[in-house]
């Protein structure tokens, strides 16, 4: 929200509720601006934001963690809900039908080899996850997480192509770029920072997550994608 109205540097590192955090500031480029000054300390294991200082206007806000755990168990009967005769009650997660694979399992899911990012020049694979999507998009759709020196970097998703493509799934402020020598799309808008292309009859989209890479340089980076054997 504030990357093109703020100036943000890094302040080192911390222990916030004995966790190392990075610590971020970032001074708006003007005055009288709705989002002031702000201060964040993120976990750099989760990227969750274990302190905030908020300063807009004359009014100050901070929010910090004196103690959290992430691995604590809630049991179920912690919460009560009353619901009437006739509910029907659905575990959401039987809902989704996600799980994670290496990559031949996902080759296998995808039904043909598809291109990924090889792990070098510190591009590390966080997971890989297969969802059996069903209804109107029923397809298997891979996702690969992906940290760079151990920060979230970028998702790249793949699916087949659909046979039959008559929605417009364009986003506002997209542009066409050319992407592996194909035909692609490049979105930034609002923080959200996307690619999207064909190939060999297999659909491709780059979430972008590191808001320093460039466009020039993920039309590189794209370049260096191996086939999954």
């Amino acid at each position: 929200m504030i990357r093109d109205t703020h100036e943000i540097s890094g302040k080192g590192e911390e222990k916030i509720a004995g966790r190392s955090t990075y610590h971020l500031v970032a001074t708006p480029n003007k005055e009288n601006t709705l989002l002031g000054k702000q201060e964040i300390w993120i976990d750099k294991e989760n990227w969750m934001a274990l302190k905030m200082i908020s300063s807009s206007g004359n009014q100050k806000t901070e929010m910090v963690y004196n103690d959290i755990d992430f691995d604590v168990d809630i049991p179920v009967d912690k919460f009560t809900l009353d619901l009437p005769d006739d509910a029907d009650i659905v575990n959401s997660e039987d809902l989704l039908d996600t799980e994670e694979v290496t990559l031949e399992e996902a080759k296998k899911g995808i039904g043909q080899p598809f291109y990924y990012f090889p792990e070098e020049d510190g591009l590390e694979i966080s997971t890989i996850e297969k969802d059996e999507l069903t209804g109107e998009l029923d397809r298997t759709e891979v996702n690969i997480d992906y940290k760079k020196e151990g920060a979230p970097f970028l998702t790249l998703s793949v699916f087949e192509s659909p046979k039959d493509l008559e929605d417009d799934f364009s986003f506002p402020e997209e542009k066409e770029v050319t992407i592996r020598d194909q035909d692609g799309t490049f979105t930034d808008t609002d923080g959200f920072r996307a690619m999207f292309w064909q190939e060999d009859g297999l659909n491709y989209s780059l979430v972008i997550i590191d808001p320093t890479i460039s466009l020039e340089e993920l039309q590189n980076l794209a370049e260096s994608m191996n086939i999954v054997e």
